[in-house]
């Protein structure tokens, strides 16, 4: 018993000990760091720019300036410099000059509002650089269309319409400096891949974010809507038409038609015929010697897709009058 009694006696003499070697330890530490913080220091510190009073029909364009400060103070005034960011203010209707595309502001003229951000014991020894340019734009706003971005394939006898493709809402408006907003004229979606699709498609998808940071855009996000069909394939011999002839000539050609091959929804398939295309070969586009025309497609209805002409070659004879 006696034993135990003599061993928490010294195992608290000992504690008693440490707890008083890490008081005078951390006063020791204190007053040094007191001596040190009360020296003087000749620092550079970086300031980041804050604007202030800027119209707000203006914007800067890539605007990274920033000014190093030498200050000459006690450690105490830098301390909180290094705890915190720091940063500064300039008036845009007094410290700066507007000239051309630029805002100009100079040591010389924003000088007196500069020292006074400062305490009265911290003394500015060197501004570095005298000047800085700010480039300006105005704002400006537009509405651009949204383009879909899309890898989509379809189960075996499924596809879709073109206008089938419904985007809510299909453009948005992006404002921001005049100069980048008029040579934006789309946006696309962030790519939608699928695979055996053979439903209706109901989603939303962003909008690409490979654009000026600097814009704003309206919506960032798009619904997209696909309405999936079953599919047939059609076959029609469509009547060719001779364009821009010379009055003076007649022409005998062959064959009169050509065959067509199309795609359509099973829906549509039935309301789909002759007189909804139209295929001409035109006499203007032929090249001296040349004893054959081209047809081209030059109409068809919009509820069909993936049309291919059987005939690419036209021959024909001229009869003169």
């Amino acid at each position: 018993m006696i034993s135990i009694v003599k061993k928490k006696f010294l195992k608290s003499v000992k504690s008693r000990r440490i707890n008083v070697f890490l008081i005078f330890f951390t006063l020791a530490f204190i007053i040094l760091l007191i001596t040190k913080l009360s020296k003087v220091y000749t620092n550079t510190i970086q300031f980041n720019i804050e604007k202030q009073n800027l119209s707000e029909e203006i914007i800067l364009m890539n605007n990274t300036n920033k000014l190093n400060i030498t200050l000459k103070a006690q450690g105490f005034n830098f301390l909180k410099y290094y705890i915190k960011k720091p940063s500064l203010n300039i008036d845009f209707k007094e410290d700066v000059i507007k000239k051309d595309t630029v805002f100009l502001w100079t040591k010389n003229k924003g000088f007196s509002n500069l020292i006074k951000q400062f305490d009265k014991n911290e003394e500015i020894i060197t501004v570095n650089p005298d000047s800085l340019h700010f480039g300006y734009d105005s704002y400006s706003k537009k509405r651009i269309p949204i383009k879909l971005n899309y890898d989509i394939n379809f189960k075996p006898g499924y596809n879709v319409l073109e206008q089938s493709f419904v985007l809510k809402p299909d453009s948005i408006t992006i404002i921001g400096a005049e100069s980048i907003v008029n040579s934006i004229n789309s946006i696309e979606t962030e790519k939608l891949t699928l695979e055996d699709v053979n439903k209706d498609i109901n989603t939303w998808i962003n909008l690409s974010q490979e654009q000026p940071m600097d814009l704003k855009f309206s919506d960032t996000k798009t619904k997209l809507n696909i309405t999936v069909q079953k599919f047939t394939e059609g076959h029609l011999n469509i009547p060719i038409q001779v364009i821009n002839k010379p009055s003076d000539i007649t022409i005998k050609f062959y064959p009169k038609t050509v065959k067509l091959k199309y795609y359509t929804s099973l829906k549509s398939f039935s309301n789909i015929t002759v007189k909804d295309f139209m295929v001409v070969c035109d006499y203007s586009k032929l090249s001296e010697g040349q004893n054959f025309m081209t047809p081209e497609l030059v109409r068809q209805p919009e509820n069909v897709k993936n049309i291919k002409i059987d005939s690419k070659k036209i021959e024909f004879i001229i009869d003169q009058k």
